[in-house]
């Protein structure tokens, strides 16, 4: 059985450095490395090699989940050129063998790999992940979890409105080595609620929390906590089908009470009007928009002054309470 090739393939440092699951789970962005291209591991790498080993970050990121460790595939979910997909079985390997890339069992081995790393605190400049120290292959322990342990829980958490009868959503009793158990509370909500996985959703009791709140902990984003009245609502929409990994989505429910919130939606004008838009507006506008005549300086035996089109009103960029 040792023989048999690993189902998955793990990103060295994946979850320490990238964030995909901060915003909405399928990043169309990740984050890279100016001089990595300098790193003297990397320079024993290919130009090809370096290449392929970009497109599965980039995968990585757009797949929202671990890669399958399946040549085909992949070369198929990287685009990969016919000319050059011979050369990919060869590239895989290598990258494998310098541990750019890790084969595994584990279908959560990034979050895993996440807690046996030291986490530098947030605002500091970070390095070349592929050359941090602390590899996934090497365990060393470590005094926080990736960041949650610095949240402020000194308040009491609101009980949260799912109603779920296990209690779990609203975990507070105590673990051994977690500093604010609240915050497993929000991440338990967070994966049933916002992204319905399937994995956790499944195996969520009380003793699978106590023996896996670290796991649960870095599968959920960091600025993530429970919100009785949110302004904007996350939820898991499945927008390639059911097989495929759901998106999570973003969509204001209420008007802004304060100016940061108003200056969030403020943001994106034309997708937020009616939220900002003042409903006793003296230009008796319609949700933010205003009829305007077209050609107002045109001659009246031209006609053209009839013509009208509908721009944004000035009470929607108007700051809170004005």
């Amino acid at each position: 059985m040792s023989d048999q090739p690993k189902k998955f393939l793990a990103i060295k440092n994946w979850r320490k450095y990238q964030a995909i699951e901060d915003d909405l789970g399928r990043a169309p962005w990740i984050m890279d490395y100016v001089d990595k291209d300098a790193d003297p591991d990397r320079m024993k790498l290919s130009v090809f090699e370096g290449g392929v080993l970009d497109r599965l970050y980039r995968l990585r990121a757009r797949y929202a989940r671990i890669l399958l460790n399946d040549i085909t595939w992949i070369t198929q979910a990287t685009h990969t050129p016919p000319r050059d997909r011979a050369r990919i079985p060869h590239a895989i390997h290598t990258l494998t063998e310098r541990n750019f890339i890790i084969p595994t069992n584990d279908e959560n081995f990034e979050a895993s790999a996440a807690v046996e790393v030291e986490v530098k605190s947030r605002g500091k400049a970070k390095g070349n992940p592929e050359r941090e120290t602390g590899s996934p292959l090497k365990k060393e322990k470590t005094s926080g979890v990736s960041g949650f342990q610095a949240k402020d829980k000194s308040k009491t958490n609101p009980k949260k409105d799912c109603g779920c009868a296990d209690g779990l959503c609203d975990w507070s009793e105590p673990i051994p080595g977690c500093a604010h158990p609240a915050s497993v509370g929000d991440a338990v909500y967070y994966q049933r609620h916002v992204k319905r996985n399937e994995y956790f959703t499944q195996r969520l009791s009380a003793g699978y929390v106590r023996e896996q709140w670290k796991r649960l902990l870095n599968d959920t984003p960091e600025d993530w906590s429970y919100d009785p009245d949110p302004l904007i609502r996350q939820k898991s929409v499945h927008l390639d089908g059911l097989d495929n990994p759901p998106t999570i989505k973003k969509e204001v429910v209420r008007r802004p009470k304060n100016a940061a919130e108003r200056a969030l939606l403020q943001k994106n004008v034309e997708h937020n009007r009616k939220w900002l838009y003042d409903p006793a507006c003296p230009n008796h506008c319609k949700e933010g928009l205003v009829d305007v005549q077209t050609y107002p300086d045109a001659a009246p035996e031209e006609m053209l002054s009839k013509l009208m089109h509908s721009e944004y009103c000035g009470c929607l960029m108007k700051e809170f309470g004005e």
